[in-house]
């Protein structure tokens, strides 16, 4: 559990930034990389609660949490 009060969001991707961590921010080009060993998986704590009231993630500065995992694998769930 990361917050049980708050709102998550969660998302894969391919590589969004240079090798410099600048964004990527071209609209008409894909220039992101799409190699398997770049996949990211973010995981963000948006600074609002639940009933969309202000509430800064504490200790972080900028009032959000963005976890970024890098080089992460996706495999079908097993049931």
């Amino acid at each position: 559990v990361i917050a049980k009060d708050r709102l998550i969001h969660v998302m894969v991707t391919t590589r969004t930034r240079t090798e410099e961590l600048e964004l990527i921010t071209a609209t008409d080009v894909d220039e992101t990389d799409h190699s398997l060993d770049m996949i990211e998986a973010h995981v963000l704590l948006p600074p609002m609660s639940l009933d969309g009231d202000p509430d800064p993630v504490p200790g972080t500065g900028h009032g959000f949490l963005h976890v970024v995992l890098e080089k992460v694998s996706l495999e079908p769930r097993e049931d």
